[in-house]
């Protein structure tokens, strides 16, 4: 009789596959919902540190999706949440008074575009705070620049 595998339980596992976790968390309510906490959670503490904040303008905030290219599919949905968030939150009053303006721009879902699409938003529109990107690839091109810069993505 062959070795008994010691990492192969009996019992099943209660926990959903990743398959139903990713279905979870690409369901557009969720994203809603998950975009919606994260500007209300980063808009609050921003307000928080201003004391003059009821008197300026609009909060600009950085989004950098995949609007064209390998990604298109998903950048284009975020784009969307984000979009109807930030809608919201203007309908509401928004954060202190003060109301929010997403800044698009396209990541391509490629590193050197992602990095090019930061550099605009960063040097040339003011922004701090980006939201995004939903590629991988994106990402990893921009993070060591948001980190050296201070810029919350």
């Amino acid at each position: 009789m062959g070795a008994r595998n010691p990492f192969r339980s009996r019992h099943k596992c209660s926990v959903l596959p990743v398959r139903e976790w990713i279905a979870v968390l690409r369901s557009p309510a969720r994203r809603l919902a998950i975009s919606v906490t994260v500007l209300t959670a980063i808009l609050a503490v921003l307000g928080a540190c201003d004391p003059d904040a009821s008197e300026q303008s609009a909060y600009r905030i950085g989004v950098m999706e995949s609007l064209t290219g390998a990604g298109e599919t998903y950048g284009t949905v975020a784009i969307q949440s984000k979009t109807m968030a930030a809608e919201d939150i203007n309908a509401a009053g928004g954060i202190d008074g003060r109301p929010l303006e997403l800044v698009v721009e396209d990541s391509k879902c490629n590193a050197q575009d992602a990095i090019n699409a930061y550099t605009k938003l960063t040097d040339v529109d003011g922004v701090r705070i980006i939201l995004g990107t939903s590629c991988s690839g994106a990402m990893l091109g921009v993070a060591p620049l948001a980190e050296r810069d201070g810029v919350v993505l």
